[in-house]
């Protein structure tokens, strides 16, 4: 006759949620408890004794713990995000931040948007930063994203919607080199000739870029009442950075802050020329002031310009041999060759200053960097920089040689 089945035994009031059951009615004890987020039963192993189910009961209520007042396991990630962003970044953040977290939840959280948020593991995580790995993203944006996960679902745990934190167990991102722009840095001289085989409306554009050394979103921002060309006491004329294109919208510029950034007066003779001749032809003009705008007039798009006029205006110098054909490559694994893009304008402002002596201070202000250890990454190795590196070895040996033969001619014994 099979032993009469024994009921589950419910724990005392501490342990409510969790009951003790022979399954196999052998004596051996199995402890049940319904998982909050899926809604499935789960059961695992307790023993024989009252020590080792009591412990087992522990491990579950450990398990259980805050389960009952979760708000919402079920909750797609998208809405929690905008729960965090709006409670949590929002009132506390610096600008900086939130202007870095929004537009990074938006692109790299697009994957998983729809999940459940019970239902997000680490190893879910762990694949959106192998995505950005193998798709080319740097170390720098990765080390963002995770940072990103790590403190959306410390959140998400605090506030109730999950039990664990699955962002705690990401791997160590490694500060690998991803994008090698070495060998195609231009010269100052390279940069201009590439504007002047430029669209003429547009060849002003580039130039501005690579003379007063901002982005192109910064540029599409200036306004005809942020340019000083005729200052009172002949100050160096200079621009005031303001706002900046980006995401269809007019913001402050990267970091948050504002400068100005002084410019040759040749530069700001033919901005004004430039403005002179949108007035004269109608052509370019912009509503709101816009100096920098397309030929009929809207904001300057990162996208069309790089296309549409850098990448045009460059093959161009380089079919009429005014300047070589420069490469950079996306992976030092890969050495896959893209086209160049109008990015290298800053980095070949940011290599002309240093190797004219302009102090990595002085040069991060112009800029715009958020730090030098930034301004660092962007100096490159020249051919004419180490070229102007042999002349100043060559000076010194000849001032060397000039002090040597001074000082012979001077103890030589005098001619009788």
């Amino acid at each position: 006759m099979p032993p009469k089945k024994r009921a589950p035994i419910t724990l005392s009031d501490a342990y409510i949620g969790v009951t003790l059951q022979d399954k196999r009615h052998d004596g051996v004890w199995h402890v049940r408890w319904r998982d909050p987020i899926t809604g499935l039963d789960k059961s695992r192993r307790a023993g024989t004794t009252a020590e080792e189910c009591q412990t087992a009961a522990d491990e579950a209520i450990r398990q259980l713990n805050g389960g009952r007042s979760l708000r919402n396991p079920k909750a797609k990630v998208w809405d929690v995000l905008q729960d965090w962003i709006t409670r949590e970044v929002e009132p506390n953040k610096s600008f900086k931040t939130l202007m870095t977290y929004k537009p990074y939840c938006e692109t790299y959280f697009e994957g998983i948007a729809d999940k459940p948020i019970g239902n997000v593991s680490a190893v879910t995580l762990e694949i959106i930063l192998e995505r950005l790995e193998d798709g080319g993203a740097s170390s720098a944006v990765r080390g963002k994203v995770k940072t990103i996960m790590q403190s959306f679902f410390k959140w998400a745990k605090k506030e109730g919607y999950i039990l664990h934190n699955p962002a705690s167990d990401l791997p160590v991102i490694v500060n690998v080199r991803v994008k090698n722009i070495d060998d195609a840095v231009l010269t100052m001289r390279e940069m201009l000739l590439v504007s002047s085989a430029a669209d003429p409306y547009y060849g002003i554009h580039i130039k501005t870029l690579a003379l007063a050394g901002i982005r192109i979103g910064e540029l599409a921002g200036i306004r005809r009442q942020d340019c000083w060309f005729h200052n009172p006491d002949g100050e160096q004329p200079w621009l005031d950075i303001i706002q900046s294109y980006d995401r269809h919208s007019m913001k402050l510029p990267k970091n948050g802050k504002t400068r100005f950034v002084y410019i040759p007066q040749e530069l700001a003779d033919e901005i004004e020329q430039h403005i002179a001749r949108q007035d004269e032809t109608g052509v370019g003009v912009n509503a709101d002031g816009l100096v920098f705008s397309t030929k009929g007039g809207s904001v300057l798009h990162d996208t069309n310009f790089r296309v549409k006029v850098f990448r045009v205006a460059y093959e161009s110098a380089v079919k009429s041999g005014l300047v070589k054909r420069k490469v950079s490559t996306q992976t030092a694994t890969k050495g896959e060759a893209v086209m160049p893009f109008p990015h290298i304008l800053r980095h070949g402002t940011a290599t002309t200053l240093r190797e004219h002596g302009v102090s990595e201070h002085n040069a991060s202000s112009h800029l715009g960097h958020g730090s030098i250890a930034v301004t660092k990454g962007y100096t490159h190795e020249t051919h004419e920089g180490l070229l102007k590196a042999a002349q100043a070895l060559e000076e010194v040996l000849m001032e060397i040689d000039a002090e040597a033969a001074l000082k012979a001619a001077n103890e030589a014994p005098e001619a009788v």
